[in-house]
C-alpha cells in the first residue's frame, strides 16, 4: 500500500513534493520514537512504507530538478 501513488507524484510540482516529503519525514520520525520507546511499532508496515514513500519522493524531486536544471542551460 503506497501512501501517494506515482501519477499524483507526477503530477506535483517541487514545492508540493518538498511539502510532502517533510510530512513523510515527520511522520517517519514519530514511527521510530515510538518503537525506540515502546519497543514495537502501532503498525508493522508503516515503517517500511513511509521509508520507501521518503524514497520516492527524493527520487521524483531529484528528477525533476535535473529534467529543470537540463532546459536552462540548454536556452
Amino acid at each position: 500500500m503506497a501512501l501517494i501513488k506515482k501519477g499524483e507524484m507526477k503530477a506535483m510540482d517541487v514545492a508540493a513534493l518538498e511539502k510532502k516529503l517533510v510530512e513523510f519525514e515527520n511522520e517517519l520520525h514519530a514511527e521510530r520514537s515510538q518503537l525506540k520507546s515502546t519497543g514495537k511499532p502501532a503498525n508493522v508496515g508503516r515503517l517500511q512504507t513511509l521509508k520507501k514513500g521518503v524514497a520516492r519522493i527524493n527520487t521524483f524531486l531529484r528528477q525533476k530538478k535535473v529534467v529543470t536544471k537540463g532546459k536552462t542551460e540548454k536556452k
